[in-house]
């Protein structure tokens, strides 16, 4: 299992990790994390195993959830 975390650059510092939860985060494998040229969307890979044959799922969710992780 992978999951994805965010992580904030306040001056020339960089936050704790937060992890970013569920529904983001599954048992599955959640990797390959990637904004939108215009921040508004993240997109990021789910497969149910590592080595397999299945296809992995690629999906889209609105970033508007990860502003409130700032301040944690």
């Amino acid at each position: 299992m992978r999951v994805l975390f965010v992580s904030f650059q306040i001056e020339s510092v960089w936050t704790e990790p937060t992890n970013l939860g569920s529904p983001i985060n599954s048992e599955d494998w959640d990797i390959h994390p990637s904004e939108s040229q215009d921040d508004r969307y993240l997109f990021f890979t789910r497969r149910e195993a590592w080595h397999t044959a299945e296809d992995s799922d690629i999906h889209r969710v609105s970033t508007d959830f990860i502003e409130p992780l700032r301040g944690r």
